[in-house]
């Protein structure tokens, strides 16, 4: 999300052209955010689903449906696409709460903040490295996303971020995929 959304520009303009780069570049963090709230709302989702209680998700979706499309009813024709993608992140952000709370009162478990923690300061210098190469164009766009995952990756392992388990399973996924 980080690197995406210091990126966005230089991806759309590779994408797509100079106007729509421009124009959308902003959305682009918005974007990421919502579907990061989708995402992690599927997670909690699913032990709803297995303490058998698809009415909740049912009526979730439902919910987070009308708050969306209510919201864009009365934002879009006067804040235009930004109010569409801001009202998009708030109702993916509300279905999150809910799963979040009704996942928590069926199934308890501890979330690990610390990796979180870690894991955003690693963001954090990846995204200072990006920034600092103010990439232009194909090849250092590209660049700067190697280099992105190279410094994330450094940080992430040097703050202990990745246990035993995690750098063994890594490494085993990387011996059995396939060669292309």
């Amino acid at each position: 999300l980080f690197g995406l959304s210091i990126l966005s520009r230089q991806i759309l303009e590779i994408f797509s052209n100079n106007d729509i780069a421009n124009h959308a570049y902003y959305l682009v963090p918005i974007i990421g955010l919502s579907t990061l709230s989708f995402g992690l709302s599927a997670i909690f989702i699913q032990t709803i689903t297995i303490k058998k209680r698809t009415k909740i998700v049912g009526a979730l979706w439902v919910l987070t449906a009308v708050l969306n499309i209510g919201l864009n009813i009365i934002f879009v024709p006067q804040f235009g696409i930004l109010a569409a993608a801001i009202v998009t992140l708030l109702s993916y952000i509300f279905a999150l709460c809910v799963s979040c709370y009704y996942s928590f009162k069926y199934v308890p478990f501890n979330i690990d903040w610390q990796f979180i923690f870690k894991s955003l300061v690693s963001s954090f210098f990846m995204s200072l490295i990006i920034l600092w190469l103010e990439p232009n164009g194909f090849l250092q766009t590209l660049l700067a996303i190697f280099a992105g995952v190279l410094i994330y990756t450094l940080f992430i392992l040097a703050l202990k971020g990745l246990g035993r388990k995690e750098i063994i399973f890594l490494k085993d996924l990387f011996k059995k995929a396939p060669i292309v």
